[in-house]
């Protein structure tokens, strides 16, 4: 967990304890019983917190992590195609073909990753072979039917070869 997190969390967690030491012991002002129970509420979160943090609880810290930082946890970076398209500008389709094998890595599910390899391969570098093989392992990797026939007349549209589902399944 970064520090940033940690110093939010303890702020959250001393926020919580405070409000809970102001409405659990303020029982005079409060007439309604339902404001002790909410401070000692506050106190039990923030004491089971504080110990979680303290400790570092793994699951407890990845709990925390789901409610207050959504979306963090796991998510690859979203796919970005610019610096490929770039490197094939410049002439550098090797770093190109590289760049598109680490998005398909994160992304494997993505056809424009699957069809970037192939558009390097086959009209900037001319290797057929080594397409073929990225076309079926692209086909296995996105699943979705749309998407496999999509990649494999992506493919057809390149080298004029069809690729048949018994070659890649």
């Amino acid at each position: 967990m970064s520090l940033l997190k940690a110093v939010m969390l303890f702020v959250v967690f001393a926020a919580l304890g405070t409000a809970g030491i102001h409405f659990g012991w303020d029982v005079e002002e409060s007439k309604v019983l339902s404001y002790p129970l909410l401070g000692l509420g506050c106190v039990f979160i923030a004491c089971a917190g504080g110990v979680l943090l303290i400790l570092g609880a793994k699951g407890g810290l990845i709990l925390i992590d789901m409610i207050m930082f959504p979306g963090e946890a796991g998510d690859p970076p979203p796919a970005l195609y610019k610096l490929p398209e770039w490197y094939i500008s410049e002439g550098r389709f090797g770093d190109a073909l590289e760049e598109y094998e680490k998005i398909s890595k994160a992304h494997p599910k993505e056809v424009e990753c699957w069809t970037g390899m192939l558009d390097v391969l086959v009209t900037h570098m001319g290797n057929i072979d080594i397409a073929r093989k990225t076309a079926r392992t692209g086909m296995r990797k996105v699943r979705s039917q749309e998407k496999q026939e999509q990649l494999r007349q992506y493919y057809l549209s390149l080298t004029g070869e069809t690729l048949k589902p018994s070659l890649w399944s």
